[in-house]
């Protein structure tokens, strides 16, 4: 996610071109520690020295400029402080989570990393932020509530080789079969179509139906424009356990077809069908 906080450095030096004019090269500066003052009128709470390390830089000599580093406790007016985690063991780590979470900038620069052992406690308890003194951009203290996070998904996938994907490999210089079919009802053909079987058999009849509902020749064998062989009939059922399909239609066949026998068509067909009322299933 994009950060709600952004570097602290980088703020300073934008607040600087806005405010004086002045474009400051980042990497031509060298910046001293943070000096915690007495807060103005304005709310600047801090100080720091940034000094010109390269001669041939736009601007040389040093320069002490005051800005405000945020409080830690502030945070719990702005995001919830309630996390789950699993099994941080040190406070960085938690920084790190809140990170994740809330596009935070927390960086082992800004936060005091002490152990965290939450095994007594099943994983929940509370965990106190410190920032550093030397930390850019925040001082003081917040306490975040944790909670024993999601489950490792590594430890519930065990069985990782998976099967082929439901939808064949896509050959892009040949028109679409989803585009070139799902438009046409053969619910006229629905005795034939329901007694479609799975796999990659002889689709001959449907060969038959198809060139008889769209007036193309489709074949069942050999290489051509409008071939079925090496298709495979992968679904035939209720339009509702697929998305792709059309839910005004009751019933629908999909055949992956062949990569290298279907010449004019790639990817697969959507074939919908209504059963004639009285049609037992």
């Amino acid at each position: 996610m994009s950060s709600i906080y952004k570097d602290p450095l980088d703020q300073i030096l934008a607040s600087i071109k806005t405010l004086n004019n002045v474009d400051l090269v980042k990497a031509e500066y060298t910046y001293g520690a943070p000096v915690p003052v007495e807060a103005d009128a304005a709310g600047t709470n801090t100080t720091i020295l940034i000094t010109s390390k390269d001669l041939q830089s736009t601007y040389d000599g040093q320069v002490t400029v005051r800005y405000r580093r945020l409080n830690l406790a502030d945070l719990l007016t702005l995001v919830p402080l309630s996390i789950k985690a699993n099994a941080p063991t040190s406070t960085l780590q938690v920084a790190e989570r809140l990170n994740v979470l809330y596009g935070l900038k927390f960086t082992e620069d800004d936060i005091v990393s002490t152990p965290v052992d939450l095994s007594g406690t099943a994983g929940a308890g509370t965990v106190t932020l410190v920032a550093k003194p030397t930390s850019l951009g925040w001082v003081g203290t917040v306490d975040v509530t944790l909670a024993q996070g999601a489950v490792p998904i590594g430890d519930k996938i065990l069985v990782t080789n998976l099967p082929g994907l439901y939808m064949p490999n896509r050959d892009d210089t040949k028109p679409y079969g989803e585009v070139y079919s799902i438009f046409r009802d053969l619910s006229a053909y629905a005795a034939g179509m329901e007694l479609l079987a799975l796999g990659t058999g002889s689709l001959q009849d449907l060969a038959t139906i198809l060139a008889s509902a769209t007036g193309d020749p489709w074949v069942s064998n050999g290489a051509s424009r409008y071939s079925l062989d090496g298709a495979e009939v992968v679904f035939n059922g209720l339009t509702s356990d697929d998305a792709r399909l059309k839910p005004n239609y009751e019933r629908a066949v999909i055949v992956n077809l062949s990569t290298n026998l279907s010449l004019g068509l790639s990817g697969s067909l959507l074939l919908h069908y209504n059963l004639p009322d009285g049609f037992e299933d």
